[in-house]
């Protein structure tokens, strides 16, 4: 934050103050009636409010800055009652709380289905089960639901155990906001591509939750970056945690562990898609050439991350 210069009295400052804002210059308000001066909170701004400033100053008097000044008020107070009418949900805070509400029937079906199957399995002594599910060398022979059946196929407790965890807590967050058939829909649209790219990387053996956790937890992060008020706040070392964890599976690949990686990050791009698709702020056009430049580097970053998963499963599968 800078400061940017004085004005002669409080009412002055605090008109040009507004007026910044409805210029797109965040401003600092919580300044008390005798201090007149003016200080904006990106220092990439100072030029042009230094220059919005010079205008106002040589101006006879502040009625023509006072309209945009007033409109800018305005704005304020609808974006803060607009925020408070959703339900945002903090993922920092709230991710293993229990003050969620709702009755989240999707993730419930995802995670009761994906138990039962992995139980199932122990008993199940000819593999019918797995091989009813597993994608198959011929997914496209009538038998279409191998394309997302793979989603429910965990190998071990450890796998399932916090494959489920993550699919709770994130599950239970878009339902909580999205609604049930949103988060279903959501789910399948991660589960398929995803599936699809592993078995024409590596084949048809593999299996699991996690490029569906990816998806959704990406898909938070992608709205959140976007769209203003959120509906979500990611935690940035939340994500960074994903993204560590990503590369340290192509790790455990090599050593033989079998991770599909490409799953992991073919799940986070499509999570990544449909949170850019759907938000209101991309298909009104409202995202600022800021914003733009952030996303196409993140999304540089992404793909090379993705080939780089893409490329571990190719060697070590």
């Amino acid at each position: 934050m800078r400061k940017i210069g004085s004005l002669p009295n409080s009412l002055f400052a605090e008109t040009f103050r507004w007026y910044l804002e409805s210029k797109g210059i965040e401003t600092k308000h919580d300044i008390e009636d005798e201090d007149c001066d003016v200080w904006v909170i990106h220092d990439g701004d100072m030029k042009k409010a230094k220059d919005f400033l010079a205008v106002f100053l040589a101006a006879p008097s502040p009625l023509p800055f006072e309209h945009a000044a007033m409109q800018a008020r305005k704005n304020r107070k609808l974006q803060a009652e607009t925020k408070s009418r959703f339900k945002a949900v903090d993922v920092r805070t709230k991710i293993f709380g229990k003050n969620l509400e709702g009755s989240y029937i999707t993730t419930s079906f995802f995670i009761l289905l994906s138990v039962c199957i992995f139980i199932l399995n122990f008993f199940d002594k000819e593999r019918w089960l797995y091989r009813f599910m597993n994608i198959g060398y011929n997914p496209w022979g009538g038998q279409y639901w191998r394309l997302v059946t793979p989603i429910f196929i965990h190998s071990d407790f450890m796998h399932i155990f916090f494959n489920m965890l993550w699919l709770y807590q994130f599950g239970r967050l878009v339902e909580g906001v999205k609604g049930s058939f949103f988060t279903f829909c959501l789910i399948i649209a991660i589960a398929i591509p995803s599936n699809l790219a592993f078995f024409y990387v590596a084949g048809p053996s593999f299996g699991g939750m996690s490029g569906v956790v990816y998806g959704l937890a990406f898909y938070m992060w992608m709205v959140d970056k976007i769209e203003y008020p959120s509906k979500f706040s990611m935690d940035p070392q939340l994500v960074q945690f994903f993204l560590v964890f990503y590369v340290l599976c192509w790790v455990l690949s090599v050593f033989g562990f079998g991770v599909a990686n490409t799953v992991h990050g073919v799940g986070a791009l499509m999570g990544c898609v449909v949170g850019l698709v759907t938000t209101q702020a991309w298909k009104k056009n409202k995202v600022g050439k800021r914003a733009r430049k952030e996303l196409l580097y993140n999304v540089l970053i992404g793909m090379a991350l993705l080939a780089g998963g893409v490329i571990t499963d190719y060697l070590t599968y």
